[in-house]
């Protein structure tokens, strides 16, 4: 999806829920474009399923959705913003 860029809007704003892959490649589309945007998320930490945890108890870390990760690389979303 591509949203074209433009000066920031101050009449333009957006709300996103959820601060995952998908929440902050929205946000970070929209606020390329000009809007003014708020990112909302109920855990302590952004990344939803590309976050990790200590789930398996001290001293480990779990990748939490770790099975998406490859399709990053063919991503065309990711590589337009240079991730």
């Amino acid at each position: 999806m591509q949203i074209p860029q433009r000066s920031v809007d101050h009449g333009r704003r957006a709300i996103v829920v959820g601060s995952g892959p998908n929440g902050l490649t929205t946000a970070a589309l929209l606020a390329r474009a000009g809007w003014q945007v708020d990112v909302y998320e109920r855990n302590a930490h952004p990344g939803g399923a590309a976050a990790s945890a200590a789930s398996l108890g001290p001293g480990t870390i779990v990748d939490l959705g770790a099975a998406g990760h490859p399709f990053g690389v063919a991503s065309p979303v990711f590589r337009d913003l240079d991730l």
